[in-house]
């Protein structure tokens, strides 16, 4: 895992039998710090996503030592947070609606709720990503 001024450190990624009779596969378990396929911290990527860190394409592209993303990688991350938006909000609206008991009027409203998790500041990214991966949803890796 990335971090920032290019500190790089390992994270042992914890694996867990399937209670689900069903089921009963190993399972890993990411914690909130990691994103799905993506190699820098999650609070970095909800930074870069949201403008509050502005990233530097690094003077020298031979040096091994990655302070910041680069600017294609941040555009990346913009594009793959558009991409899955509609789904992000549909999944946030579906838990809603099923666990917490929100009226069918609110699944038909046009609110993001994607768009609030952002204005209420940081830990979107890994809120939004426990509540659809533990409803056993997914996001799309890549765009």
């Amino acid at each position: 895992m990335k971090r920032y001024n290019g500190e790089k450190s390992h994270v042992m990624i914890e694996r867990r039998k399937c209670q689900n009779p069903d089921c009963s596969r190993l399972h890993r378990c990411l914690p909130a710090q990691l994103t799905r396929f993506k190699h820098f911290l999650t609070e970095i990527i909800e930074d870069t996503v949201d403008d509050i860190v502005v990233p530097e394409d690094p003077e020298n592209p031979g040096d091994d030592i990655v302070v910041s993303p680069t600017l294609r990688t941040v555009a990346g991350w913009k594009a793959w947070i558009r991409h899955n938006t509609p789904s992000i909000n549909g999944c946030l609206k579906a838990v809603g609606h099923g666990i917490l008991g929100l009226s069918p009027q609110f699944l038909k409203s046009g609110i993001s709720l994607l768009d609030e998790l952002r204005r209420e500041g940081g830990g979107w990214l890994a809120a939004i990503q426990q509540v659809i991966y533990n409803s056993g949803g997914f996001i799309d890796p890549f765009y």
